[in-house]
């Protein structure tokens, strides 16, 4: 099996990170979080999976790295670039202090 070179495994990581985030914090995702709710209640493993970032980084990571293995297209290759810069913008923007602007009164 061949080893990813750097880059591709550098936009991976990040993706993967984002995809995962996407899933389990994200607002976009909380009609997901909400049905698989419904279907398995609190203490059901499929919502367990779905609200714990651990749990389901393993399994989206598991998906996205077989992907990139056995689909090497330039379409793939920008969904992996799409996540890595979201990740990467999401994880700047939280790291830098937010511009309150106050009225004049």
């Amino acid at each position: 099996m061949a080893m990813l070179d750097a880059v591709t495994l550098i936009a991976l990581i990040l993706a993967v990170a984002r995809v995962t985030r996407l899933i389990v914090d994200d607002k976009i995702g909380l009609p997901f979080r909400q049905w698989v709710l419904r279907k398995s209640g609190e203490d059901g493993w499929f919502f367990y999976l779905v609200s714990c970032p651990w749990c389901m980084g393993v399994w989206v990571a598991a998906a996205m790295t077989t992907t990139t293995y056995l689909w090497h297209s330039s379409i793939w290759a920008t969904v992996l670039t799409l996540f890595a810069v979201a990740q990467v913008a999401s994880t700047i923007l939280t790291m830098t202090p937010t511009i309150v602007v106050k009225k004049d009164e």
